[in-house]
């Protein structure tokens, strides 16, 4: 038998998650009935990740619908947004738009400072009406959600850490506040969760075992950049690569110190993490070969990205 042969036999055989039943007022998250991220009695612990959304003011009924029976179908403990969730191009945003971080956008430079700032409490208005209506049926589900940010959302003339601002004021939202640091605070929707912050879009959410006696994962989220001066794409800033390297060992002190002492070995150095970022590493790019327009399964590069 192939592997495929055994895959779609495991396929055919593996339980289904069973939707939502009608009238259940409880949260639809486990972990937000339990009050912080952990794992199911059944050894489960589910995470859904949308990404490149890329709408504008008005979004998409099909989206919602999809984001709802997304939710309804899988009842994820949490819900992971890996970028580009506004579309900062589009033409809503003309006044304060900006094709680079460094550029300045046409309402900037061809009005005055008042009309400006004007533009700009409109694309938050906008802004924070996409967001609302993304996360609304998280909201309604009582599912909790963390955000990070692609190459996109920016455009619209709003910086990263003012989208994130936007985004902790609805319910649910587990990114930190600036003051959140490696001390780790709690988070939101989830009374007892700790959260690990470095800078807007770059954090770390601890995963406890199902006795709730340490951590045993890691979800860390990474701002991966945008654009590069220099051309092409950008990637993590200096401070969210350090964080990467240390934020294992941090959930790990953090585990040791609220585990009995049998639960966590002192040998285990680091946490297994699961990280979240909107763009391919560089690794991926490295799979991919040239090949003529019209050839099968071919897409369009950008310089030496896909």
């Amino acid at each position: 038998m192939t592997e495929l042969q055994h895959a779609a036999k495991a396929a055919s055989t593996r339980p289904r998650i069973q939707p939502a039943e009608e009238g259940d007022g409880r949260p639809l998250s486990i972990s937000a009935r339990l009050g912080r991220l952990q794992f199911h009695q059944s050894g489960k612990f589910r995470v859904l990740q949308f990404t490149d959304i890329q709408d504008g003011p008005k979004v998409s009924k099909d989206t919602v619908k999809l984001i709802e029976a997304s939710l309804d179908a899988t009842r994820p403990d949490i819900v992971i947004f890996t970028g580009n969730q506004i579309a900062g191009y589009d033409a809503a945003y003309s006044q304060t738009m900006r094709k680079r971080r460094w550029n300045k956008a046409q309402a900037a430079v061809q009005s005055s400072a008042e009309r400006y700032e004007e533009a700009l409490r409109q694309t938050r208005s906008m802004v924070r009406s996409t967001i609302e209506q993304l996360v609304r049926p998280l909201a309604d589900r009582s599912v909790p959600w963390a955000v990070t940010f692609g190459n996109h959302d920016f455009q619209c003339g709003l910086d990263n850490a003012e989208i994130e601002r936007i985004c902790q004021e609805f319910p649910g939202c587990l990114n930190p506040a600036p003051t959140e640091t490696s001390a780790g605070e709690k988070a939101g929707m989830l009374s007892e969760q700790r959260v690990y912050g470095c800078e807007p879009g770059t954090f770390a959410l601890p995963v406890m075992n199902v006795d709730r006696t340490c951590n045993v994962l890691g979800l860390v989220l990474v701002d991966s950049g945008d654009y590069a001066r220099s051309g092409g794409y950008g990637s993590p800033s200096v401070a969210a690569l350090r964080f990467l390297a240390d934020v294992p060992h941090a959930l790990v002190e953090q585990s040791q110190a609220i585990a009995a002492p049998r639960e966590t070995p002192a040998s285990q150095e680091t946490l297994p993490c699961m990280v979240f970022q909107h763009f391919a590493i560089p690794q991926y790019y490295d799979l991919l070969k040239p090949v003529a327009a019209n050839a099968a399964r071919a897409i369009e590069g950008y310089r030496n990205f896909a």
